[in-house]
């Protein structure tokens, strides 16, 4: 019966364009589905959009490994090791993805390192304090948040479905 269980959650997952272990959140997968369609969107557009797209994707992949397992999104069951009580949800979600990564999973330091870098220059984008940025920098993000993106798809064992 757990075989059979396996195997319904596999089929949906690869439909959704990815095949995840069993023990990954769906919420987990949404996020880096969400960050694939704004890392592509982002080839589209001027420097401006390009910086916040792929900070906005790198946002969602830190999400996706705060939610990775489904005992770890609020009102979900199982007992995986991030397991939290929904007021302890509500009580993080004031702090940033980024803050909360360092603490949860110290092992994303050096990422978070490299993205709060960029934190300042998007604020300034988002509010119109700094217009027409470097095209170099907004591609330097976008290249850090691909490259982020995989790692987050490996350290959750998330694969591309097969064609």
């Amino acid at each position: 019966m757990v075989a059979r269980s396996n195997v319904v959650e596999f089929r949906a997952i690869s439909q959704s364009g990815s095949v995840a272990p069993v023990g990954v959140s769906k919420q987990s997968l949404k996020l880096l589905g969400r960050a694939e369609v704004l890392l592509a969107n982002a080839q589209k557009v001027d420097s401006d959009e390009m910086l916040e797209l792929s900070y906005c994707a790198a946002l969602r992949c830190a999400g996706a490994l705060l939610n990775r397992d489904v005992g770890s999104v609020a009102g979900g069951s199982g007992t995986g090791s991030r397991s939290g009580s929904t007021a302890k949800r509500r009580r993080s979600a004031t702090q940033s993805a980024w803050l909360r990564l360092k603490k949860e999973q110290p092992e994303f330091d050096s990422w978070v390192f490299k993205f709060e870098q960029f934190t300042a220059l998007r604020e300034e984008v988002r509010l119109g304090i700094a217009r027409r940025i470097d095209s170099q920098r907004a591609q330097e993000l976008w290249d850090l948040s691909c490259a982020f993106l995989e790692v987050v798809r490996a350290e959750l064992g998330v694969l591309p479905a097969a064609a």
